[in-house]
């Protein structure tokens, strides 16, 4: 199941680096960096909160059920982006 949840999480990244792109405009590489750093917050945070956790007494299933619940969050505020809409308005870059 780990090896299913990792591949399908791969399947996402070309859209992802895409969807940077597309609404970072000019800004495209701060807007990369900016979802690195903060997808890199919870890499930085779970090994270090996960035994925490067990040491609390919660079990594994608990641990990665709220893992999980993350994951799920973080894919639900996918559903807010637009890449349609770019974060730079193109009448700004006109004026310039």
């Amino acid at each position: 199941m780990l090896c299913a949840a990792f591949f399908i999480n791969d399947l996402a990244i070309p859209p992802i680096w895409a969807v940077a792109a597309d609404i970072g405009g000019r800004y495209a590489g701060t807007v990369s960096g900016v979802m690195n750093m903060c997808g890199a917050v919870g890499a930085v945070l779970s090994p270090i909160l996960i035994p925490v956790l067990r040491a609390q007494g919660f079990g594994w299933p608990t641990v990665f059920a709220m893992l999980a619940t993350a994951w799920f969050v973080a894919a639900l505020a996918w559903l807010r982006i637009d890449a349609s809409e770019p974060i730079e308005d193109p009448e700004d870059r006109l004026r310039e």
